[in-house]
């Protein structure tokens, strides 16, 4: 995809519990390895309250600031590179489950401040 397109995300949450209660599902994006970018952060959430044994469907639309990342030189931009979004109830590699998806951002844009 090109630098500035918007990502879409989707998943559908289930509560495989016997009662009813809320999740927090967030999203979180990890950048490329490019000086000065983070190794993930926290993007968006959604509180969604589910009875026992319901699904409900969560979308996310990232914009162009969303996927930005600041460089060493305070410049806010889109890198090109390897991206990954990773869709769950906590951080990945915590131990939560998580869905995680790679895409590739083609060319590098620079936002305005």
């Amino acid at each position: 995809m090109a630098a500035g397109s918007p990502v879409v995300a989707q998943v559908t949450v289930t509560n495989s519990g016997r009662r009813a209660g809320d999740e927090v599902v967030q999203l979180y994006l990890s950048f490329p390895d490019v000086p000065g970018a983070p190794l993930r952060a926290l993007r968006a959430f959604q509180r969604v309250y589910l009875e026992a044994g319901a699904s409900r469907k969560v979308r996310f639309e990232l914009s162009p600031r969303d996927m930005s990342m600041v460089t060493k030189a305070g410049e806010p931009i889109i890198a090109e590179g390897q991206y990954a979004i990773s869709v769950g109830g906590g951080q990945p590699y915590s131990g939560v489950q998580v869905l995680t998806k790679t895409f590739n951002v083609k060319g590098r844009l620079v936002l305005p401040e």
